[in-house]
């Protein structure tokens, strides 16, 4: 739908991108594993529901705010 007008409805969307590490253990159809995130915190989990869940709790934490944002905040 090339020159399609946008909708009133739609609002700008904020990308993000955030890396994590997964480590995947599969014996006998038992999943378990643990996420690293990128500032190193680990998460260990089980089962596909559990990891599904560890990502969105680490996705629902706030972004660190980077130290040189809060030193000029402080001064």
């Amino acid at each position: 739908m090339a020159g399609a007008a946008r909708s009133p409805m739609l609002r700008s969307v904020e990308h993000q991108n955030i890396t994590l590490a997964l480590e995947l253990r599969l014996a006998d159809d038992a999943l378990t594993g643990r996420v690293t995130a990128a500032d190193g915190k680990e998460t260990d989990f089980s089962g596909w529901l559990g990891l599904v869940a560890t990502i969105e709790a680490l996705l629902a934490e706030p972004e660190p705010v980077p130290a040189t944002l809060t030193e000029e905040a402080a001064a």
